[in-house]
């Protein structure tokens, strides 16, 4: 009854809004568009300033709005799921992990952004996968691999992945999404946004609500892990307003992800109950910027605001007596006071000053009460607060017309993980449709002062240090074809890991050197209305003994196309494979005295999607992932020997998009 009403209200619209007319050129925008025009994307996210992709020099792949629209993504998951280099830990419950190049974490050796403010949670620094993202209100995901913390600081050794959102500029009108699906999912999201060319003022505001029960893992569905009265649920809610006037921009966003904590333990075999737990994590960003601009010259400040709280009324866990409610808050101010200046022979010098307070909690605040008693929330912590003031320089140096150098440095004082100096070197060559480009990168990640007392805690942890080399070469085939492939050799040093022990005790202890060599080849094909991609990955990360390090595979791939078939019908296929990697649970062996890390097996998954395009305001979409219903596991580092995965899901979404013109 629901999709139902929102149908008919939507064709109501179409009919009355005299002022607005549909625009249905955005369906084969992407598909018509050649490599050329498609290396003529404008990014900011290498530089911290708008260049062309072309020109970044620097691993940079994008996805765009349309590649998300189409391919029917839901989750950041989805998004980097069909990139190279990426790999997976999802623990289908209250988060997911992300692995890029090679190193298992908790999501903090990897910065995920949000119009170039992190949206990392301040206490951890880890980021949380899943649904929240407002997808539907996405420019493009603009995605660095590799060390950035010369630009970017702690915790961006892995890579960057930025989240630009639609400006009112370049997307005036309406849209309105809903759709429903397998385990119960249904989504509702919607956008409207105005712009007026003579004052140069305008305004977006989206909102997005996801909500899915997930596959059941009672029982034998979940190997016995939990029981069948398990509940495992996400429920996420977004907003986004951005406002600017001239030159001058305001951004906020609210991410609000409540979930189940039954994964996070085995309850057949515990205490532990697998229903009645919730853990409902806010972020809120604001930020404020301003350009001015004189000839050569750019001044580019910004103040930001930061909030990642885990809200009082959470359940981290519950047995058969009582539960537990946990709090969390953290808030951070900052400035970033970016200059800019554009020599005549294209050569730039990039300079900032970056200045930071944060509060943070010294400990969970906890209350434990009756399970059949009235529900308490969890008190406020004590807070302590931090500070940050970061340098930052980076020289891009044109030689020869061929040539291009890229020097950058950066400093960073903190009041708890001291003094870090971040170098980054760089030249590239570029001839006719040929370019290659030698990279060296440094990067850190400072322990942050909540992995020192997490667990049973661990005063003797070191910073993770990365030095990084990296050889990528891009080949231009015509208009039609893009060929890149990248040679990294990554080495760590004092890479903190999760130590478990008894009674589900654990801490956080540095596990000594890590090695990471890799390739990653990709190629690219976007003529006559067919966008088709196949990339492969190798990954080969081993210890200071020469083992391999648990959860990663050494070879990925992932490979698809899409195809307008008419003017208003688009398909498209999608192949996912990742081979056998060793799980992060050590397990003993029938007949062995030893501990292993047994092999969690490879996987292949296909998916598919279409859409049909109506009454030129409306699109039916279908998409389906694992067509083949296939069985798969990913990794655990938890108490689960492993997580079983989605089984085939079906998704069906309507869009409705209607677009501003002037009178």
């Amino acid at each position: 009854m629901n999709l139902r009403n929102t149908i008919l209200t939507l064709l109501f619209l179409s009919c009355s809004l005299s002022q607005i007319y549909s625009q249905n050129a955005e369906l084969d925008l992407l598909l018509e568009m050649d490599i050329e025009r498609l290396l003529e994307t404008k990014i900011t996210s290498a530089t911290k300033f708008e260049q062309k992709l072309s020109e970044a020099v620097a691993t940079v792949r994008v996805v765009t709005a349309n590649e998300i629209k189409e391919r029917g993504y839901q989750s950041l998951e989805d998004v980097l799921s069909d990139q190279p280099g990426f790999q997976f830990r999802n623990i289908q419950g209250f988060n997911s992990y992300i692995f890029q190049r090679g190193i298992p974490n908790q999501n903090n050796l990897m910065l995920v952004m949000i119009d170039g403010v992190l949206v990392n949670e301040l206490n951890s620094g880890g980021f949380y996968g899943g649904s929240q993202y407002l997808l539907g209100n996405i420019e493009q995901v603009e995605i660095i691999y590799g060390p950035a913390s010369a630009l970017y600081g702690t915790n961006a050794v892995s890579g960057v992945v930025n989240l630009i959102t639609k400006k009112a500029e370049d997307h005036p009108g309406f849209d309105i999404s809903v759709g429903m699906g397998s385990y119960n999912t249904a989504l509702t999201e919607a956008r409207y946004a105005m712009y007026d060319e003579a004052s140069r003022t305008g305004f977006n505001l989206a909102a997005r609500y996801f909500t899915t029960d997930k596959r059941p893992l009672g029982g034998a569905a979940g190997d016995y892990n939990w029981t069948d009265e398990m509940d495992n649920f996400e429920k996420d809610f977004a907003v986004d307003l951005s406002a600017s006037h001239k030159n001058l921009f305001f951004g906020f966003n609210l991410m609000n992800k409540k979930a189940s904590r039954a994964t996070n333990y085995k309850t057949t075999t515990s205490d532990f109950s697998d229903h009645g737990t919730l853990w409902n994590i806010l972020f809120s960003n604001a930020q404020l910027r301003w350009e001015l601009k004189k000839g050569d010259f750019r001044f580019m400040p910004k103040a930001y605001y930061r909030n990642s709280t885990l809200l009082p009324n959470s359940i981290a866990y519950a047995d058969s007596t009582s539960k537990t409610a946990y709090s969390r808050p953290g808030n951070l101010l900052g400035t970033d006071l970016l200059a800019v200046y554009q020599f005549k022979d294209n050569s730039t010098l990039t300079a900032g000053l970056i200045m930071e307070r944060e509060n943070l909690a010294k400990d969970y605040g906890m209350v434990s009460f009756p399970i059949d008693g009235v529900s308490k929330k969890a008190p406020r912590p004590q807070m302590k607060s931090y500070h940050l003031i970061g340098l930052y320089a980076q020289a891009d140096v044109k030689l020869l017309k061929l040539f291009m150098a890229n020097v950058g440095l950066r400093y960073d004082h903190s009041s708890y993980y001291g003094d870090v100096f971040t170098p980054r070197l760089a030249l590239s060559y570029q001839i006719n449709r040929f370019r290659t480009r030698l990279l060296y990168n440094e990067a850190f990640r400072a322990a942050r002062p909540w992995d020192f007392i997490d667990g049973i805690g661990n005063p003797n942890l070191k910073p993770e240090e990365i030095q990084s080399i990296e050889w990528i070469s891009t080949f231009r085939i015509k208009e039609s074809t893009l060929i890149n492939l990248s040679l990294y050799q990554n080495n760590y040093k004092n890479l903190i890991t999760i130590q478990s022990l008894q009674n589900d005790q654990w801490y956080w202890r540095n596990m000594g050197k890590v090695k990471t060599e890799g390739l990653e080849f990709e190629l690219n094909y976007v003529k006559s209305k067919v966008n088709a991609w196949i990339n492969y990955t190798f990954n080969y990360s081993v210890d200071d003994k020469d083992s391999r390090i648990p959860e990663i595979s050494k070879h990925t791939g992932n490979a698809g196309f899409n195809h307008l078939l008419f003017k208003n019908l688009n398909y498209g296929f999608r192949v996912n494979y990742a081979g056998a990697r060793p799980n992060a649970s050590l397990s003993l062996k029938p007949g062995e005295d030893e501990l292993r890390y047994p092999e969690i097996d490879p996987f292949f998954l296909v998916g598919f999607n279409v859409s049909y395009t109506f009454y030129e305001q409306f699109q039916l979409k279908l998409i389906a992932d694992n067509i083949l219903n296939t069985k798969y596991y990913h990794t655990s580092n938890r108490p689960p020997d492993s997580y079983v995965q989605q089984g085939r899901t079906v998704f069906l979404q309507l869009n409705f998009h209607l677009t501003h013109i002037d009178r």
